[in-house]
């Protein structure tokens, strides 16, 4: 029995000098991330650990506990240094937080806005949303430093109300978030990444030559969205980090062309995918499905007992009209759907997507219109602006001979 006693605590002395020796040790970012390692020098594109950035030195150098006010002091640390592209940092949220504990630079697919390292995660569209996602970052903090860490429940709790949810709608949201994601990609990646070295000139050209086209087609006609912007971005850095990720040699994207293609008017508006158009579209096109009294579906055939993007095998209706605002083409049904009775929504299946610019979603026709004549056709015939401008118009409307026109040239102006 004494010999056994006498092993325990042989035992545990060892165990406490090699956790002794292991907290003397000086911690590098070799020793954190382990097998994980070669992962993070590819992403970051170098070749010995280092020339890893600063960050992932501090890192290492606090506890667990401290780490998510490590890497919150530091994004504010590089908003203030010579080499920021803008003095406001990034919100660290809980998951861009662990997202980079786990090095995960890119999402498994490109409609991903949520994950790794692209300009959607450091998008804000006003003040209010803005100091909500800092109060989740704050709480989050705290929950974090506890001694029993962050539970499930916690992290269900830490959601930024669906009200504040809001996108960059104008061209300073637009320079701000910009700056911003530069920010982001310059405190992770380092300074000498091909992303920023990319994405400086890109900023600089935004803000020194192409300031003032980039206002009139945002603010002025708002035939581009920022969303849209962020979109091109988001896809370059998808495909960068994704030929990393195929150890495949990555092409450095060049970001300036965009500014170069809207300003020749050759820019093509990225499709959005289905989450993001959804909140940044009209309304008219979100319409939920409803039942048929008749008991048949009005859109086309092999529909099941509704139309839209729940419930059916064709999604046309719906999918007709995305299709026009983000720049892809897709099905096609005979766009309408049933809504009270013989009253169906018609939805214009060749919408010019210049005029669907003209009316902020969040406006209405006759309150844009007021006592003003409406145009009329060629022909002499009013032309339905809810149909041509808004994306679709009821069946009873007193407009509807010309729902089916494409309008001319002179017609749109």
């Amino acid at each position: 029995m004494a010999t056994a006693v006498t092993n325990q605590a042989t035992e545990v002395n060892r165990a406490l000098l090699a956790r002794t020796i292991k907290r003397e040790t000086p911690t590098t970012p070799a020793t954190k991330f382990g097998l994980l390692l070669p992962s993070l020098k590819n992403f970051l594109h170098v070749q010995e650990e280092e020339e890893l950035p600063d960050f992932w030195f501090q890192s290492t150098l606090a506890s667990k506990k401290q780490e998510f006010s490590v890497l919150r002091d530091y994004l504010e640390l590089y908003a203030r240094s010579e080499h920021a592209f803008v003095s406001t940092p990034p919100i660290l949220s809980p998951k861009l937080h662990s997202d980079l504990a786990m090095l995960t630079f890119v999402a498994d697919h490109d409609n991903d806005l949520k994950t790794g390292l692209q300009p959607f995660i450091a998008m804000d569209g006003s003040e209010e949303y803005r100091a909500a996602a800092l109060e989740l970052a704050r709480s989050y903090s705290i929950l974090y430093e506890r001694d029993h860490g962050v539970s499930l429940q916690d992290l269900n709790q830490l959601k930024i109300p669906k009200e504040l949810r809001s996108y960059p709608v104008s061209f300073f949201d637009l320079e701000r978030n910009l700056g911003v994601f530069g920010n982001l990609l310059g405190a992770f990646l380092g300074n000498a990444h091909p992303l920023t070295t990319a994405c400086r000139p890109f900023w600089e050209s935004f803000s020194k030559r192409y300031k003032d086209r980039l206002l009139a087609v945002i603010d002025g006609s708002r035939s581009i969205k920022p969303v849209h912007i962020f979109r091109s971005v988001q896809l370059k850095c998808f495909d960068w980090f994704d030929a990393k990720r195929s150890r495949v040699p990555p092409d450095t994207p060049y970001f300036g062309g965009i500014w170069k293609r809207i300003t020749l008017n050759e820019y093509t508006l990225p499709m959005l995918p289905l989450q993001l158009y959804f909140l940044v579209t009209p309304k008219l096109s979100l319409l939920k499905p409803g039942p048929n009294p008749s008991g048949s579906t009005s859109g086309s055939a092999g529909t099941g007992t509704t139309a839209g993007l729940t419930g059916s095998d064709d999604a046309s209706t719906v999918v007709s009209a995305v299709s026009a605002l983000t720049g892809t083409t897709g099905l096609t049904g005979t766009g309408t759907r049933a809504l009270k009775g013989a009253n169906t929504m018609i939805t214009n299946e060749n919408p010019d997507a210049h005029l669907l610019t003209l009316v902020p979603f969040n406006r209405k026709l006759k309150d844009l219109m007021g006592d003003t004549v409406l145009p009329n056709t060629d022909a002499g015939e009013p032309i339905c602006l809810s149909f041509h401008v808004k994306g679709g118009c009821y069946s009873n409307c007193r407009r509807r001979s010309n729902h089916g026109k494409v309008l001319n040239l002179a017609e749109k102006q």
